[in-house]
């Protein structure tokens, strides 16, 4: 089946014949890739009119960071959170799509690393309005700017983790490659911010360049085309301390603000282990004095061997069951048992199971269903199954009426499988009708019957008193040969049809063919 493919770039052109390597961290070897460029074309001499190869090899320099003043805003086909967002989920990261699969990494002027890791040459950063940045627009700049410090900036040397490509695939097996290069409305790529969010604060996301000589391009200032490229901010750029000021030309920004604390996340990071005692989860019940019939024991209170511990659905890890005296578990099971396998002549205390079981008594000592006797010799479980029995008796009128309504929607259901079964049944019995009769002789597809010896056709003396040739339903939705039914069977005139029937084939009284 199909579904996304996400790749962690995506290289077009030349750009895969790179031959720098990103080191994924500090400063790339080169501000712009090199690529050497072999050109074969045919000449003609002018002389001798021959024709041979001209080989030439030249050096190209990519585009690269520094070359990027902008980015197309048709090129941005989602910003998340939305626009001026309100009550934005703090677990949410913020995130940017591109509709070239590989913008990101379009301008790096490097290959990826041995493990597959590449910087893209443009990130998403995310910032508090209130003393995290400044968004500035000034006269006679292109781009507006960002002031703010590298505290409230994502790490660089990790930017290669929040970028990606995203490829949708409609089968198992299909090409990615083919994808990306014939199907541009199935691919896009998207940048990720890592900030974690505050509860009620607004944000100012922007992209920005992640290269320091897209920054310098960005504010109007030179770039240099030789040497290396260093970071935008961080370890091996100009302002490697985290209290830093930073100025960044922003291609594409926006705010959101988010809501107050409470999704599932924080909720969940509130919760406090607590330790509990042994004995939460278990509630002392003794057995002393069962009545019934069953056996009496000596009351010795709290921790004698009469009182058991009723154990609940939640208790803590470190309890343990209560050990039952096998003198007393053995005469409190021998005589109950006795009396549950004479309940049908005697009243004795309910088999909890029978239903489920469908088992009017209890099984003998290792005979199945062995959960009915487990059930029904320990007084804890007998508890618990007659506190089941209460919620049942005490809402036995609302599933009664539940019964009903379902019993009725299974009526409907199956009243539509017996109609079902019963056109299969008359389908079949067509069939086989038809495939085993001799077909019956043509009728007319206008009056809808059929030639016979002893109607007549031809005489127009017939006509007017006989089977008329043209129903009066003709041109009605009914068929002719449904309608044809109710009409009155013909007449027969005195003349022509009393002296003689002609065979099918033969001629009429009149002398003409039919």
């Amino acid at each position: 089946m199909g579904g996304l493919r996400f790749l962690p770039w995506v290289r077009d052109g030349v750009a895969r014949v790179v031959a720098d390597t990103d080191p994924l961290a500090g400063a790339l070897p080169r501000a712009r890739a090199a690529v050497d460029l072999t050109v074969t074309a045919l000449g003609t001499e002018t002389a001798t009119g021959a024709t041979r190869e001209i080989t030439g090899t030249s050096t190209a320099l990519l585009h690269g960071p520094g070359d990027v003043v902008g980015v197309d805003p048709e090129e941005i086909i989602r910003s998340f959170p939305a626009p001026g967002a309100e009550n934005v989920e703090v677990s949410m990261f913020a995130a940017v799509e591109f509709d070239r699969p590989d913008l990101p990494w379009l301008y790096t002027p490097a290959r990826p690393d041995a493990n597959g890791g590449l910087r893209p040459w443009l990130v998403l950063v995310v910032v508090p309005v209130d003393g995290g940045g400044e968004l500035r627009t000034e006269a006679g700049q292109a781009l507006p700017r960002l002031a703010t410090t590298v505290r409230q900036l994502p790490a660089l040397a990790e930017s290669w983790a929040w970028a990606h490509a995203q490829v949708l695939v409609t089968t198992e097996g299909e090409d990615v490659a083919a994808v990306i290069a014939t199907a541009p409305e199935r691919t896009l790529s998207r940048l990720v911010c890592p900030r974690r969010l505050a509860a009620g604060a607004e944000y100012l996301a922007a992209v920005v360049p992640a290269f320091e000589a897209g920054v310098r391009a960005g504010l109007g200032e030179p770039v240099a085309d030789a040497g290396p490229l260093a970071p935008a901010w961080g370890p091996g750029s100009g302002n490697p301390g985290p209290d830093d000021a930073v100025l960044l030309p922003v291609y594409h920004h926006w705010t959101f603000r988010t809501g107050p604390d409470g999704d599932f996340e924080s909720l969940a990071r509130r919760l406090r282990a607590r330790p509990l005692p042994a004995d939460v989860g278990r509630q002392p019940v003794d057995i002393a004095a069962p009545g019934g019939g069953l056996p009496a024991q000596a009351q010795e209170g709290v921790g004698g061997r009469s009182v058991l511990g009723f154990e609940g659905a939640l208790a803590s890890p470190a309890m343990t069951p209560t050990a039952w005296a096998e003198d007393v578990r053995a005469a409190w099971q021998g005589a109950l048992t006795g009396l549950l396998r004479h309940a049908a002549d005697r009243l004795t205390p309910p088999l909890y199971g029978d239903l489920h079981s469908q088992e009017t008594q209890l099984p003998a000592p290792g005979a199945e269903p062995r959960w009915l006797s487990g059930l029904n010799l320990d007084p804890r479980h007998r508890a618990a199954a007659a506190l089941g029995t209460q919620v049942v008796q005490r809402h036995q009128e609302d599933l009664a009426a539940a019964a009903w309504q379902r019993a009725a929607e299974i009526r409907e259901a199956n009243e539509q499988l017996r109609r079902g079964q019963a056109a299969r049944d008359t389908a079949e019995a067509l069939y086989a009708a038809g495939s085993t009769r001799t077909r019956p002789a043509p009728r007319s597809a206008t009056t809808g019957w059929s030639p016979s010896p002893d109607r007549c056709t031809t005489s127009s003396r017939c006509r007017t008193r006989g089977w008329p040739r043209t129903p009066r339903n003709r041109w009605t939705g009914a068929s002719p040969t449904t309608r044809a039914r109710r009409r009155p069977p013909p007449r027969r005139c005195a003349g022509c049809c009393a002296r003689a029937a002609p065979s099918p084939g033969g001629s009429t009284p009149t002398g003409r063919r039919r």
